[in-house]
């Protein structure tokens, strides 16, 4: 039996979907999957699906259900999930706490809390992600070394 752990990572973000709409109502949870995976069936069936195309039927799903009220939360969830990520690997060695990693990420959840999940652009995110570790002039040269890297994911992400 051949292991493909890259397809059981394309169904993180669908995992994350559910768990987000289930913190607000487990039958909504239940729906909004639904309609992820039937949509993927009747429109992905036979081909290879990636990374972008779960994006775009997240997306599709979350901003038609309900008009969109669990997108935001949704997106909140995954630039905190990846914020958190590059943050740990970029500090690997550096001298930061976690509560000091961890608290980008909440910084992430305040900072989105005000913006319109919809209008919101990679470049927006990435400024508002340097301005925020520029306490730390090593992070700082990292995400500037990696700065491509993020705006691609950050494109993906928002569909932009």
């Amino acid at each position: 039996m051949e292991n493909n752990f890259g397809e059981a990572h394309l169904l993180e973000p669908i995992y994350r979907m559910i768990k987000v709409v289930q913190n607000h109502d487990d039958k909504d949870a239940k729906i909004t999957a639904s309609l992820a995976v039937q949509y993927i069936s009747d429109h992905y069936k036979d081909k290879d699906l990636t990374r972008a195309i779960i994006q775009e039927v997240l997306r599709a799903v979350l901003v038609y259900y309900k008009d969109g009220f669990y997108y935001s939360k949704y997106l909140a969830n995954e630039l905190q999930v990846n914020v958190a990520q590059w943050v740990t690997v970029l500090a690997a060695d550096l001298p930061l706490t976690l509560g000091e990693i961890g608290g980008i990420a909440d910084k992430l959840a305040v900072w989105l809390e005000d913006k319109d999940a919809l209008s919101l652009t990679a470049t927006e995110v990435l400024s508002w992600f340097k301005e925020t570790c520029a306490f730390n002039q090593e992070l700082e040269e990292r995400i500037k070394i990696n700065e491509n890297y993020y705006l691609d994911e950050l494109q993906l992400l928002l569909g932009k």
